[in-house]
């Protein structure tokens, strides 16, 4: 996947990138969910080589001062990236901070044939280090700080500082988030939601 050569090189580095979160938010706490179809994964032209795709079916989660607690919801069985199964999960999940698609990178969504009609200031990479952690990037900066990341049959619960999700003083306690999955050695499987972004914010 394109954004992940130089994330490779970087990880070496980590402690002299730096990428740690700015200071505490002073925010309400909420949460957030949004279901996406069942069975709406990518199909392949040669089933028998390369098998339908895992299935993502529920985003969810909480955002309060101190973190965001984001929760991906599969169809089946994921298992993390370091494993090396067939169903080692690879992907992105962006977020656009300022809620404004001129700044940051292009969205993952496009890597599938469509859009999240977003900038992604930040996006979390989905294959973990082999200790319960995946990176998360800020985009402007190519910079990195690693985050927790929990696996649980079917469902996938990452933590991330909700200091590092912060654009400058931008503080209206609202992104924008696209999510794009796949496992490893396949094409992207899906999307969610299937069109544009989710709008994250107080009361959803």
């Amino acid at each position: 996947m394109y954004r992940q050569g130089w994330l490779l090189v970087a990880t070496a580095i980590l402690a002299a990138c730096g990428g740690n979160p700015a200071g505490p938010v002073n925010e309400p706490a909420y949460d957030f969910s949004f279901a996406d179809p069942a069975g709406d994964t990518t199909e392949f032209t040669e089933p028998d080589v390369v098998p339908k795709g895992i299935d993502l079916v529920k985003v969810s989660g909480s955002v309060d001062p101190d973190e965001v607690r984001l929760t991906l919801e599969f169809a089946e069985p994921v298992s993390p990236w370091s494993a090396g199964t067939d169903t080692a999960l690879d992907g992105f999940v962006d977020f656009d901070a300022d809620e404004n698609r001129s700044t940051g990178i292009r969205d993952a969504g496009e890597e599938a044939g469509g859009s999240f009609e977003l900038g992604a200031d930040f996006y979390l990479d989905l294959r973990d280090n082999g200790s319960g952690r995946m990176a998360l990037v800020d985009a402007a900066k190519r910079t990195f700080s690693w985050v927790k990341a929990a696996f649980n049959g079917t469902t996938v619960e990452v933590t991330i500082p909700r200091s590092a999700l912060v654009i400058g003083t931008d503080a209206d306690n609202r992104f924008f988030l696209g999510v794009m999955v796949t496992t490893k050695g396949r094409p992207v499987t899906d999307v969610a939601p299937n069109e544009s972004h989710y709008l994250v914010e107080p009361d959803a």
